[in-house]
C-alpha cells in the first residue's frame, strides 16, 4: 500500500496500527502518520499535489515542442 499523500510505501502493519484510512468510490486508501500530523488540510494536500502535477506537464509539453 502507498500513502495517498505521499506515495510512500506502507507496511502492512503501519496499515493496520498507524494509518487513517479513507474511502471514496468504494476504494480504501491509507494516509500515513506523517501526512496525518501535518499542518495542512487534506484539501491543501491534495491541491499542492496537483500544482506538482501541472507544473511538470507544462514542463514535458515544452520539452516536446
Amino acid at each position: 500500500m502507498k500513502c495517498a499523500i505521499c506515495k510512500r510505501h506502507l507496511s502492512l502493519e503501519e496499515c493496520i496500527n498507524t494509518a487513517k484510512q479513507i474511502s471514496s468510490d468504494g476504494e480504501s486508501r491509507f494516509i500515513c502518520r506523517e501526512c496525518c500530523k501535518s499542518p495542512k488540510t487534506l484539501t491543501e494536500k491534495i491541491y499542492d499535489k496537483l500544482c506538482d502535477i501541472e507544473k511538470l506537464l507544462k514542463s514535458k509539453i515544452k520539452e516536446a515542442k
